[in-house]
């Protein structure tokens, strides 16, 4: 775990500025380490949060082929499309790691773009059943990612995502079918499929977040459910 305390505690673009100066410093540890253990980039994994996922999105820039890279609700602002070719390196992104996962959860402090070969949108990736309308609404959105990662480790239900082109289409049950590379297991176990794109899936509103249907909108009528 990487303790940026120090220099989180500022006004938001300084802060993301900041981000720079721990990747170079996180990627550094990681050669020391791998020259010491005789690790290899390929066996890394770097999990990060927020700005965090796009610190580990830079040492991916730094480090060449490591293994995977997971983006929890990567940051939004100031990481959207318009930048420069410099703040572009700075972004997680799929030529980052072999393999890149992201879970977006939120947004307005989280990115809505795809930034991985795998980008699951839970919910429709904006909003999260179980957050209340308040001032803290939004980081309660943003921190579900963290909620949804360490689920698909300490369960057994896979939170499977299916491939569809919009939430909408998720929820009028349009992409309730598999392509022939599968359906991926959103977190943990994500890097077990090849599929790649975009992909959708409904939780519940509190833990466990994992819905037995395996997260297919369903509703009364025919004698299903829907979250809520």
């Amino acid at each position: 775990m990487v303790d940026w305390r120090e220099g989180a505690q500022d006004i938001y673009y300084k802060v993301r500025q900041n981000t720079r100066v721990v990747a170079l410093e996180v990627a550094e540890m990681l050669k020391r380490l791998m020259a010491s253990t005789e690790t290899t980039p390929k066996e890394l994994h770097l999990i990060g949060h927020s700005l965090g996922a796009h610190i580990a999105g830079y040492v991916g820039e730094i480090v060449p082929s490591i293994g995977r890279i997971t983006g929890l609700d990567p940051a939004g602002p100031g990481f959207d499309e318009n930048q420069s070719i410099f703040e572009k390196h700075c972004k997680l992104d799929p030529t980052d790691a072999d393999f890149v996962d992201v879970v977006h959860t939120d947004g307005f402090y989280g990115n809505k773009f795809p930034l991985g070969h795998q980008d699951f949108f839970p919910n429709g990736g904006v909003t999260q059943p179980g957050c209340k309308w308040t001032v803290t609404r939004n980081l309660c959105d943003h921190l579900r990612a963290l909620d949804l990662f360490t689920e698909s480790i300490t369960t057994a239900c896979p939170f499977i995502g299916y491939p569809c082109d919009s939430w909408e289409d998720f929820e009028n049950r349009k992409c309730t079918t598999c392509n022939n590379d599968g359906c991926p297991r959103m977190g943990f176990y994500a890097d077990q499929s090849k599929a790649s794109g975009l992909f959708w899936l409904g939780t519940n509103s509190e833990s466990p977040f994992c819905l037995d249907d395996a997260g297919v909108p369903q509703d009364e009528e025919d004698g299903w459910f829907w979250w809520g």
